[in-house]
């Protein structure tokens, strides 16, 4: 593989890119009626079509990192690029799941809904309603 990656790059313009496959999140999970941490819970984080379980620390705060992998492009070939959006679900026991549809494209503000970098998307503190008691 190495030698063919070589002759490619030599000859065509090829170059390897690392390319996001999968965004990761950081975020501090909160109860929104209390502001209190959802500290040491476990979660289920979903990314596109791909579940997570993690814990959250003591202080609400969750990481999953991303994926990423090496593609081959060359001038004139196809483009790869990290997707331009994820869809994210965050689900903890006790509260209402939160959907969260991300955008790399800012708004009409100019901003992005939330920062991104090397791959990892900051949605800051995520306020969790409590599931309500039936």
């Amino acid at each position: 593989m190495v030698p063919a990656v070589v002759a490619c790059m030599a000859w065509s313009g090829c170059s390897l890119v690392h390319m996001v496959d999968r965004y990761g999140i950081e975020a501090v999970l909160v109860d929104c009626r209390s502001e209190e941490p959802i500290g040491r819970s476990k979660v289920t984080v979903r990314i596109d079509d791909v579940n997570r379980v993690t814990r959250t620390s003591a202080s609400g705060r969750l990481r999953v990192p991303p994926e990423r992998d090496w593609h081959l492009s060359w001038l004139g070939g196809p483009a790869y690029a990290s997707d331009p959006e994820a869809r994210i679900g965050i689900s903890a026991p006790g509260f209402e799941p939160e959907a969260i549809l991300w955008h790399r494209v800012p708004d009409r503000d100019g901003d992005p809904d939330f920062e991104e970098s090397d791959g990892v998307i900051d949605l800051g503190r995520i306020r969790m309603q409590p599931r309500h008691r039936e």
